[in-house]
């Protein structure tokens, strides 16, 4: 029985060694995150050819980290800072997470936002991450440094944090998943990269301003840079960490090279020897400051032999800076990519990706497959061995393990979304609120301002100076529905047009809208029968007390002079119109000053592509008008049909829309209530129990039988005052 005894307590013990084994062959990590390096930032060439600005910088411990691990020469971020910070903490896109612009004052969008001259820009998540759903204008995730702790690391956080405005919880790192959090807070800038100049702080310690850097008091008062001193406390935090017997996460993510431009006086002097001006010479002495804390960070991990035990991942939250601050031309920092940061272009997105992970990334390597900044989440905890992990959010990255060990590539099928419903400030090449979509080869940007639209082809012209929008018709629609199916499935915000208090189309509403503009210029925008009709319209003489009933086929075709013949009736239906047709019409159809007009309208604009939201949008557009210019006619606003599943393949566009119908009647009557119009529902009494057009109303599935324009009689009496002559 003793014997018994002791082989349990020996077999306990020995599991229990066993996991704690486990525990300790978990790999440390570091994320090195630098903030606004460029793709040409280095000595390290992420092109297919060495540039001088690859020969002007010196990164030797970048080289030195490339020749251990893989580099990635198309690896993407958004085009500025807190977006990226977001989507790396949380896996999702910044479309569908809305921290679409940096973060700073809580409950406030920029000033340059709400200042813009012609757009009206959308309540973004502006307070960045939060770990509850209590905090308004946030978003409510599960970062991947809180699984990491749950899971038995010690996470660390050095530098530049701006995951959430002042005053919120992801001001903090501490309340996002973090054990330790050194010098990160809300602001995205340092007051000043001197100690002698206390980092931005006072005297005293106390913070001068937002852009005080917090802690790092022991170095107020004394001639170190702020990169410097990070890397300092990081290798104290490492210590620390070490003697836990646990592996940790340590987040280097230095401010520098953000503005201000400080020289780091370590590296500055030589950089004005080779001829550099003193604004260049200064950010390459940054660069370099940033490329020497890599290397005592690398060093450290030698020192204690825990190299081989230690995943590195370096890269950069936007691309470089250009269009102001810098020497030289603007816009030219970057090249050969396009632009800098706060652009849609490759010079605002494209960075220097570098991972180290011994063992499994073969030394040396350089894989040109893309990726995108929310891969960090799954990757890093995958690298963890954490599996089956739980999130509140929907995760959008995608693990880049298989192409650290080039098991797989991604490149040909997967789409990259970038959504910036928002203003950076400068302006340039690629800047400004806009929608961009990349798919293999292909990248296409929408400009919200004026939706316009450019199209390359990043294989042949990486420097983006041929737009093939007109070359290439058919990508452009491909790309365009790709990116509005995205974006309408991650409810993406959107601007409003100022003047008219109108949502900026979506990338399809604008391309079905102007087709004639990618397609033949001399086409026109509407079918011949549109313009027969339209031109008949406006041959007929005006009559009094005109009953107007208004819209597209199914309204053409009912004869309503049958239907109603004791009244005035007028029939304006042109079959195949949409609802910018009818708005183009309008001046005719109120001319006459009718007495009542019946609109339905909205159909063929959902089968054509385009957004519930257009279609509110314009059928608003159509309402306003009306009133304006017939201010005395009662108008009645009905809602869309509802389709039969059996609509044949003749009507292919109409089929799969019942929930777009569902959703566009409901916007309708919200604003049939708030502008103080009639809403006639035809929707209800013409469906089926499933939702769907009844078969005895319709003979394809779409049009209405004499039964159904019967049925559609009998509801307009019910809803207008006089029951039998409307």
């Amino acid at each position: 029985m003793k014997f018994q005894i002791i082989r349990i307590v020996f077999t306990i013990i020995f599991l229990c060694l066993l996991a704690c084994k486990e525990e300790l062959t978990k790999p440390n990590i570091i994320l090195f995150l630098v903030d606004d390096l460029g793709w040409q930032d280095t000595s390290v060439p992420f092109w297919k050819e060495t540039t001088h600005f690859n020969q002007r910088y010196q990164t030797p411990n970048m080289e030195r980290l490339v020749k251990d691990g893989m580099k990635f020469t198309q690896a993407y971020a958004t085009s500025v800072c807190s977006p990226t910070r977001v989507s790396l903490m949380t896996g999702m896109n910044a479309a569908r997470h809305r921290v679409t612009n940096w973060t700073l004052h809580k409950d406030k969008i920029q000033p340059m936002e709400s200042n813009h001259l012609d757009l009206d820009f959308p309540m973004w998540n502006v307070n960045g991450i939060a770990p509850d759903a209590s905090v308004k204008h946030a978003v409510h995730a599960t970062t991947f440094p809180s699984i990491l702790k749950e899971n038995g690391y010690t996470t660390i956080h050095v530098g530049k944090a701006h995951l959430g405005a002042i005053s919120t919880p992801a001001s903090n790192p501490l309340d996002i998943g973090f054990d330790v959090n050194i010098a990160g807070h809300a602001a995205g800038a340092p007051g000043s990269y001197y100690g002698l100049d206390n980092f931005g702080n006072n005297k005293d310690g106390s913070p001068k301003n937002i852009w005080s850097v917090p802690g790092l008091t022991e170095f107020h008062g004394k001639k170190i840079n702020l990169t410097e001193a990070l890397t300092q406390k990081s290798i104290t935090a490492l210590d620390s960490a070490l003697k836990l017997d646990k592996p940790f996460f340590l987040y280097m993510s230095h401010y520098t090279v953000h503005t201000p431009l400080m020289g780091d006086n370590r590296f500055f002097h030589k950089y004005l020897e080779v001829g550099l001006d003193t604004i260049e010479a200064q950010y390459a002495s940054m660069v370099e400051g940033m490329d020497r804390s890599l290397g005592d960070l690398l060093d450290y991990l030698e020192k204690h032999n825990i190299e081989d035990k230690t995943a590195i991942l370096f890269m950069s939250d936007n691309g470089g800076l250009s269009a102001v601050a810098r020497g030289g031309a603007p816009h030219t920092h970057n090249k050969p990519l396009s632009s800098g940061k706060g652009s849609a272009r490759e010079g605002g997105i494209r960075e220097p990706m570098i991972v180290k992970w011994p063992g499994v990334v073969e030394p040396g390597s350089t894989n040109h497959n893309y990726l995108i900044i929310e891969d960090y989440y799954p990757s890093i905890l995958a690298i963890a061995g954490i599996e089956n992990y739980k999130t509140i959010q929907q995760i959008d990255g995608q693990s880049f393990i298989p192409l650290l060990k080039q098991t797989r590539s991604n490149s040909l099928e997967r789409e990259l979304i970038w959504h910036f419903p928002n203003e950076w400030g400068p302006s340039g090449p690629g800047i400004g609120a806009s929608s961009t979509i990349r798919k293999g080869d292909w990248k296409l940007i929408y400009y919200h301002l004026d939706q316009r639209f450019e199209l390359f082809n990043l294989k042949t012209d990486i420097g983006e100076t041929q737009n093939l929008v007109n070359d290439k018709p058919e990508k452009l629609k491909k790309l365009a529905k790709a990116l509005t199916d995205y974006l309408i499935n991650v409810d993406a915000q959107m601007p409003l047009d100022k003047n008219s208090g109108i949502q900026i189309p979506f990338p399809t509403d604008v391309i079905s809208n102007h087709m004639d503009t990618y397609e033949n210029p001399q086409q026109r925008k509407y079918s011949d029968h549109y313009y027969n009709k339209k031109s008949i319209f406006e041959s007929q003489p005006d009559t009094k007390n005109e009953i107007i009933f208004l819209g597209n086929s199914i309204t053409e075709g009912g004869n309503w002079k049958e239907l109603f013949p004791d009244i005035n009736v007028v029939n304006r239906g042109i079959s195949g119109d949409v609802t910018d047709g009818i708005l183009n019409r309008l001046d005719e159809v109120t001319s006459s000053q009718p007495k009542k007009i019946f609109l339905m309208i909205g159909t063929n604009d959902l089968a054509r592509g385009r957004s519930v939201q257009y279609v509110s949008d314009y059928c608003r557009k159509i309402i306003e008008k009306i009133l304006r210019k017939s201010p005395n006619t009662e108008l009645y606003i009905q809602s869309v049909l509802p389709i039969n599943p059996n609509i044949g393949e003749r009507f292919t566009g109409h089929k799969s829309k019942k929930n777009e119908i569902l959703a566009v009647n409901k916007k309708l009557k919200a604003m049939s209530i708030e502008l103080k119009i009639k809403y006639i529902d035809l929707h209800g009494p013409f469906s089926n129990s499933k939702g769907f057009l009844k078969s005895k109303y319709t003979h394809d599935g779409l049009h209405i039988s004499e039964a159904g324009y019967g049925k559609w009689k009998s509801l307009i009496q019910k809803y207008s005052i006089n029951r039998t002559k409307i």
